[in-house]
This record gives structure tokens, C-alpha cells and sequence, in this order.
């Protein structure tokens, strides 16, 4: 695969805010660099986006962060691969880190939930993920239980 995913660092930001909005279509450009900025930020429980890099090409991103509504919940979004890269495995080894620094970061047993179009779910069956229900505009909640790392 040739692929490496770090931490995202401020020195990714603005081309991380481009590969979003250019991945999930320009309408989501705002939200998108919103979304990066509060990674950087004090905000209590930011997100956290890691890259997917390609000879120092930006490839792959995806985030993951703790909710605000609960404790013992946790969320990956913005799960992004670049079209000409996809089934490659990247979006696979995005999730799996993203779980992986989940589990680093919890003190016992949590939800992982994500959202994602109802034919789109492969990626996430592969990853462990189960369907959970439908959301209010057709989309598709799933889940997955991460334990903390020993």
C-alpha cells in the first residue's frame, strides 16, 4: 500500500480542509474547514484527524472524537479517501487507526458510532462495525465496541 497515517498537524491543515472539501464535494468547504480549526483548538472534546499520506500526498483523512452527549461514546467522521485510491485499503487502515487511538485513549469499554449511506457499508462491516438503524434523511447509524488498550 505504500501509505503512512499520522496525526494531522497544523502544517496540515489547509490542505486537509481542501482534500475534504474536494472528497465530499465543495457545499461541505465550511463545515469542513470548521471541522479541522477546532482540532487545534481548546474546545473540550475536539476532534482528532488522522492523514493517510502517499509519498507525502494527502490521500486519506478521517477523525474521530469523543461525543459531547455522553461518556463511554465515540464517533469517527469525515472517513475521506481520494477517488483514484479507493479500494486500495486505506479507508480500512483509517478506521482500524481511528479505533486503535480510541481504545489508547479510553478508560474502559466504549460505543464507536458513524454514520454512512445504507449501500455504502462494506468498508465498516469489514472494520467490525454493526448496522444500528436508520437516521431522519435515510442514512445508516452503526457501531462497534472498542475496549481500552491493556
Amino acid at each position: 500500500m505504500g501509505v503512512e497515517i499520522t496525526q494531522a498537524t497544523s502544517l496540515d491543515k489547509k490542505e486537509l480542509e481542501d482534500f475534504l472539501a474536494v472528497v465530499n464535494g465543495d457545499e461541505h468547504k465550511i463545515l469542513a474547514h470548521d471541522y479541522v480549526n477546532a482540532m487545534f483548538s481548546q474546545e473540550y472534546r475536539r476532534p482528532t484527524f488522522l492523514v493517510a499520506k502517499q509519498e507525502g500526498t494527502l490521500v486519506g483523512a478521517a477523525a474521530y472524537s469523543e461525543e459531547l452527549f455522553t461518556t463511554g461514546v465515540w464517533g469517527i467522521s469525515w472517513v475521506s479517501v481520494r477517488e483514484d485510491q479507493r479500494n486500495k485499503g486505506i479507508g480500512q487502515a483509517l478506521i482500524e487507526k481511528c479505533c486503535e487511538a480510541i481504545a489508547d485513549q479510553a478508560s474502559k469499554k466504549v460505543t464507536v458510532l458513524l454514520a454512512t449511506y445504507p449501500d455504502k457499508t462494506g468498508l465498516y462491516d469489514r472494520t467490525g462495525f454493526e448496522p444500528l438503524g436508520l437516521d431522519h434523511e435515510g442514512g445508516s447509524f452503526m457501531k462497534k465496541t472498542v475496549q481500552p488498550a491493556p
